[in-house]
């Protein structure tokens, strides 16, 4: 029984992995490659998502979708410093928020 139970739970396991990799769910820190950083995601619906990219010390906003990529914004560093957060708990603000009040600032 006890090795039924376990055999259970990791196979669980290595489904739940091969169901994150499909989707694109990456953890934040193993998103980096080619010298390019996903900063933060905000799912918007079940395919489309606002992505923070860092490359080349550029931050762009990009909108992700079934229909491809489009650039919403590029960022200065003080603005993409806005909404990136390494610890969402931290501040008790989340990614809406942020974005909201910077594209407040960056209107005045």
């Amino acid at each position: 029984m006890l090795i039924a139970v376990i055999l259970v739970l990791y196979l669980s396991y290595r489904c739940s992995r091969y169901i994150a990799s499909r989707s694109g769910c990456v953890p934040m820190g193993q998103q980096t490659g080619g010298g390019m950083k996903v900063l933060s995601r905000l799912p918007l619906a079940q395919d489309k998502q606002l992505v923070l990219v860092e490359a080349g010390g550029r931050y762009w906003l990009l909108g992700v979708s079934p229909a491809g990529i489009q650039l919403v914004a590029e960022l200065t560093e003080d603005q993409a410093g806005t909404y990136k957060m390494q610890d969402p708990q931290e501040k008790n603000l989340n990614f809406v928020d942020i974005l909201k009040k910077g594209f407040s600032e960056q209107k005045k």
